[in-house]
């Protein structure tokens, strides 16, 4: 037999089919309704829209189709018109025609067949219409032809969470801010008086710039709609949708779907009423107040759930709140001499320190790396020297809690007395006169960082399965780059790749990049699952932003990460010293606790 909602075959007596997860008793109830049969690849549809690929989705056809007009992507939906839907039909196909309801006819089908009809593409076409989160997919048409009717769509951008979870994996503080934008768009639906009832990972979007759009309102129905033998997903459906009787949903029906994707983000696992909901959730979330939200959103009884969508966004909003204020922090280094250089001329330190007083504490990172220049062992010396200065200036200020100047100025103070120390000696010996070194810094207090930059060492940010840059190069190779002269290939084996233009000791003060200097503030709020890599261009010169990444992904612990980048720059030559710091964000297991 083959499963109207995603064209597979399954087996008779099966409980669900084992593609989509819909009921097969429910299956079996739609089939006797399922008239709507596919348009092929290539047909032209109201005269404008050029079929290019067809889509089973239950009781409609849905189709990726080209705009012969605009020649843009469009996605399609397709139902069948009843004969007393379909009035005053004509036979000009582009024109759109009016359409009545009968509720009375309606009814008697869903009775007749033991299936919940959703609402016509006219109603629905009214309600996205009326939707004002700009998060919803753009109309662009709807028209009937001959018995069936069509609604035209923006095609969904980005990519399902199915495939956007299986590809990354997300941290907690990631599946919060997905699940709070989500409940945002089905706060908007329920404002309206509608629920979505198909709330499952196929059917949310991950947007490129970070935001989430639902797709496919195939399923929507007015809330109190008395429901039987509705098409389900299982391990996303409320318990309700589930049973052979009838039952009246409302928004809680949706909340029990969100709490369920937001089970399977966190865990990987479905929702199930076959086992305990409370030991399913207890032993797939460690965290006890998260757990507490989600039994909440799970309960079997629908009045033991969050009343409203607001609710669980404002309790999922206090929590992450709570949780970004109480994260830990792991840190490693790792720098290593390559494979031609005779000696290392590279510096790198990491440290992680908490201060406690009285039941107030405060947590600290001080990141940094350091390549030194000018041979004769002069370059070591700088580097040396910046790594020792930094850190002396920054500790012996934080023991001081000296409240009189910022964070940011302390990080620049810092780079500042490094430069003059390094500079004073290059101009006190003939030996050292050349020497100078490159410095990327980054002070952690408490979930808050500051950067400070001289020179073509760098500092990534890794968030979400992406990979940013927070600093500049202060070279020429970096400055044809950012004037788009030449490509990243060309940049690679360009002969000035090595030469900088800004760097500590060459000049008694030095101009120094922050934050703010690349557009990211004072400083940079931290959240969880984070991870800094700061390192020198005997990495970046060989290792790609990307190469990065994935070792990144591919490890867990911040040791092990160090050690693949370097021997990852081994392996693509080795040309030059490689220094590697590391450092990852956790949410902490107890929310109770402080930062340590």
């Amino acid at each position: 037999m083959l499963c109207p909602q995603c064209d597979l075959e399954f087996q008779e007596g099966e409980e669900f089919c084992p593609n989509c997860g819909a009921a097969c008793n429910q299956i079996q109830n739609l089939l006797c309704h399922n008239k709507v049969k596919a348009l092929p690849v290539g047909t032209i549809i109201g005269g404008r829209y050029r079929v290019e690929n067809n889509i089973v989705d239950g009781m409609r056809r849905q189709y990726e189709a080209i705009c012969l007009t605009t020649g843009k992507k469009v996605f399609i939906e397709e139902a069948e018109l009843s004969p007393v839907n379909a009035v005053e039909q004509s036979d000009d196909p582009t024109r759109a025609q009016t359409i009545s309801s009968d509720e009375s006819t309606q009814s008697a089908i869903s009775a007749d067949c033991g299936y919940t009809l959703p609402m016509s593409l006219k109603e629905r076409l009214e309600l996205l219409n009326s939707l004002s989160n700009l998060q919803y997919p753009k109309v662009y048409d709807y028209f009937t032809s001959g018995d069936r009717e069509y609604l035209v769509v923006e095609p969904p951008v980005g990519k399902n969470l199915a495939s956007f979870v299986h590809e990354n994996g997300l941290p907690e503080d990631a599946v919060l801010d997905i699940i709070i934008k989500l409940c945002q768009q089905v706060a908007e639906i329920h404002r309206l008086g509608y629920l979505h009832l198909n709330i499952e990972p196929h059917n949310i979007y991950y947007l490129p710039e970070g935001e989430v759009r639902l797709f496919d309102f195939s399923r929507f129905v007015k809330r109190g709609t008395i429901v039987k033998d509705c098409l389900t997903n299982e391990g996303f459906s409320p318990p309700e949708l589930m049973l052979p009787v009838e039952a009246t949903v409302d928004e809680r029906s949706d909340i029990y779907s969100i709490g369920a994707v937001m089970l399977w983000m966190l865990s990987g696992k479905k929702a199930s009423l076959l086992s305990a909901p409370r030991s399913n959730v207890m032993s797939s979330v460690l965290s006890p107040e998260l757990a507490r939200i989600l039994l909440l959103c799970l309960a079997v009884d629908v009045n033991s759930r969050y009343r409203t969508v607001t609710e669980l966004k404002d309790a999922l909003e206090k929590y992450r709140a709570m949780t970004r204020a109480s994260l830990r922090y792991c840190s490693a280094s790792l720098t290593d001499i390559g494979m031609v250089r005779p000696n290392n001329e590279d510096a790198c330190l990491s440290i992680e320190v908490s201060r406690c007083i009285g039941s107030h504490t405060d947590s600290y990172g001080i990141y940094l790396v350091a390549d030194g220049m000018g041979g004769h062992a002069a370059g070591e010396i700088a580097s040396a020297k910046a790594v020792e200065k930094i850190a002396s200036c920054i500790l012996d200020a934080l023991n001081s809690q000296n409240g009189s100047r910022s964070f940011s100025q302390l990080v620049k103070d810092a780079i500042a007395t490094a430069n003059h120390e390094i500079y004073s000696m290059a101009q006190s010996s003939p030996r050292l006169s050349s020497m100078g070194t490159t410095v990327t810094l980054g002070l952690r207090v408490n979930n808050e960082l500051y950067l400070g930059h001289v020179g073509d060492s760098r500092c990534y940010l890794v968030r979400d399965g992406k990979i940013a840059r927070l600093t500049r190069d202060h070279s020429v190779v970096g400055g044809l780059l950012e004037r788009g002269v030449i490509t990243k290939e060309q940049a690679r084996v360009h002969p000035d790749r090595g030469k900088i233009y800004r760097c500590l000791g060459s000049a008694s003060e030095v101009s120094i990049d922050t934050c703010e200097t690349t557009g990211y503030g004072e400083g940079l709020e931290l959240r969880s699952g984070d991870k800094l890599v700061f390192c020198t261009d005997g990495m970046t010169s060989n290792v790609s932003d990307e190469e990065i990444l994935e070792c990144v992904k591919k490890r867990k612990d911040v040791n092990s990460i160090c050690r693949d980048l370097v021997q990852l720059a081994n392996v693509k030559g080795g040309e030059d010293n490689i220094s590697v710091v590391v450092v990852e964000a956790i949410a902490s297991t107890n929310s109770r606790y402080s930062n340590g």
